[in-house]
């Protein structure tokens, strides 16, 4: 089951209460809602990739350059627990 926008905003609310640290990450996949990205993909957006809206209202765009997913420290050449993938 997947949250309406209505109720997205909710949650969205309470993270922000909770976890003011965490409310720009879930942000992130509550406004990008139609988009449909993954938590790897939110982590990697940078500011620039965003292409803001020309007024309230209108449609932005992402530039998705990559993903920023987690590894196993077995699997890493430096100890890095995550990784950058394009």
């Amino acid at each position: 089951m997947v949250a309406n926008p209505k109720q997205a905003a909710v949650l969205l609310a309470a993270v922000a209460d909770e976890s003011p640290e965490l409310e720009a990450f879930f942000g992130c996949m509550y406004y990008m809602y139609y988009a449909g990205l993954r938590p790897e993909e939110v982590l990697h957006l940078a500011d620039d990739e965003f292409e803001r809206p020309p007024r309230p209202g209108a449609w932005s765009w992402l530039h998705l350059t990559g993903a920023t997913v987690a590894i196993g420290q077995g699997w890493s050449n430096d100890e890095d627990v995550t990784e950058n993938r394009g």
